[in-house]
């Protein structure tokens, strides 16, 4: 079959355009030594662009100054960025994302486009759940956070979000068996945190990992540097940016946790004009499929820090989350926080195959724990 390659100049789309920057290159804070995930062959055809129908030499070049370098980056992408950057036309975008997705389905990447609730009930059945250091909060998320999920962590402030965020983030590397991601102890799983409003605390993580023994003095910085990679973000247009890049990493590092702190803030922050809400709200949208794509094709766990703001209802002075439905409707789960009296309480809510319910919980030199109830005399 003869390539198409497209060199000419091609005109973006302004909201493409403005996050679309060559060569991007994650800057990630501090020294990192983390253990790498190696290709196996039986997968090289993932990581490979020059088999798919009308990829040329110059089409492919021109993908890899964007970051597009597989098939995995295709999918996140999705067809609008490709298509802009590549200058094929849609009727040729729609056999190139298929094939794409017949690849990644046949490497076990993605399910199956077609099910029986049968074998949907058995794809459950592969779910991996990431303990949250207490058996109440456990029960109702259902055993803990789950894998190929968004799950939206909300509420005011010192609710216990960033908390919960480190401590998820020392209990990734255990094995499955024991709560944790990792699958092949030589490979441990790691976890990947977006820090948007500097709120990241490595003392906060050197203290749990010691408290929960789950490492001793000697082999503290090891772990500190093999599990845990903090990456800053100042604007929004770096945030969309960085989960536009992320693949590699993940794939290097066998990241099986995203943790995004938070998912809101810096939208908040520069699009708060009245005159630019349908903006915001693509942005949002675009972040939201991003991440979307991410948790399917990884088979990882995305947790979704959001901010709250007080209901303009005088009536309620309900606290709702920011991002409104866009947000809404792209995390597959939400739970909101609250501090009361001398504990915390996690309601679970939007299950779809869960009740709401709430749990308490404490918040200690380990994180995350449950209650200690006093026994009557």
């Amino acid at each position: 079959m003869q390539s198409t390659d497209h060199a000419q100049s091609v005109s973006f789309h302004p909201i493409t355009k403005m996050f679309m920057i060559p060569t991007f290159q994650v800057h990630i804070t501090g020294e990192r030594h983390l253990v790498k995930q190696k290709v196996e062959s039986k997968d090289s055809d993932i990581f490979i662009l020059d088999d798919i129908p009308g990829f040329g030499p110059v089409t492919i070049q021109n993908l890899n100054k964007f970051g597009i370098e597989t098939k995995v980056d295709i999918y996140t992408r999705g067809w609008v960025d490709v298509m802009n950057i590549t200058g094929l036309d849609r009727t040729k975008m729609v056999p190139v994302m298929a094939f794409c997705r017949e690849v990644l389905i046949a490497k076990k990447r993605l399910g199956e486009k077609e099910q029986t609730a049968s074998q949907a009930l058995k794809e459950r059945g592969k779910i991996k759940k990431l303990t949250t250091g207490s058996s109440a909060f456990d029960k109702i998320l259902g055993g803990g956070f789950e894998s190929k999920s968004i799950t939206e962590i909300s509420g005011p402030s010192e609710s216990g979000k960033s908390t919960i965020c480190f401590t998820l983030a020392c209990l990734a590397p255990r094995l499955v068996k024991d709560g944790g991601l990792t699958t092949d102890p030589k490979r441990p799983a790691t976890t990947i945190f977006i820090d948007t409003e500097k709120r990241f605390r490595p003392e906060r993580i050197k203290q749990i990992l010691l408290n929960r023994g789950l490492t001793n003095e000697q082999n503290l910085e090891k772990i500190m540097e093999s599990t845990i990679v903090k990456i800053d973000v100042h604007d929004s247009g770096q945030m969309l940016t960085t989960f536009e890049m992320l693949n590699s990493l993940i794939e290097e590092i066998n990241c099986k946790l995203l943790i995004v702190d938070s998912g809101t803030s810096l939208f908040r922050q520069e699009m708060s004009e009245m005159g630019i809400m349908g903006v915001r709200s693509r942005y949002l949208n675009r972040m939201m499929r991003s991440l979307t794509n991410l948790c399917d094709v990884h088979d990882m766990i995305i947790i979704f820090v959001n901010q709250v703001y007080q209901s303009p209802d005088a009536y309620t002075f309900a606290l709702l989350q920011y991002g409104g439905h866009v947000v809404g409707h792209a995390v597959t789960y939400r739970v909101t926080l609250k501090k009361k009296s001398k504990v915390w309480v996690a309601t679970a809510k939007d299950f779809p195959h869960l009740p709401p319910d709430d749990a308490e919980f404490m918040i200690t030199n380990k994180g995350i724990e449950d209650v200690q109830r006093k026994e009557a005399k």
